[in-house]
């Protein structure tokens, strides 16, 4: 994988949309896959659940944190 910085003659009148189809078409850059990752929904209180029901909750809310983390950090993405 690599990256260039690009320049437009007229930059106020290039859409991103225009652009990415111009780079795309001329081979500048080849289109490449997206990677979509869903955050696992957080149970709201465990203060009812048992023991067993409370560690699964924390397991999710952890995979959670982690898969915020690895959009920020490796994907790059908020």
């Amino acid at each position: 994988m690599s990256c260039h910085l690009m320049h437009a003659e007229k930059p106020s009148r290039v859409s991103p949309a225009s652009l990415a189809i111009g780079i795309v078409e001329s081979n500048v850059y080849q289109t490449g896959r997206t990677i979509v990752l869903v955050e696992p929904a957080i149970a709201e209180s465990t203060d009812d659940l048992s023991w067993c029901s409370r560690m699964w909750v924390d397991t999710k809310n952890c995979t959670s944190n982690f898969c915020t983390m690895l959009k920020r950090k490796v994907m790059c993405q908020r």
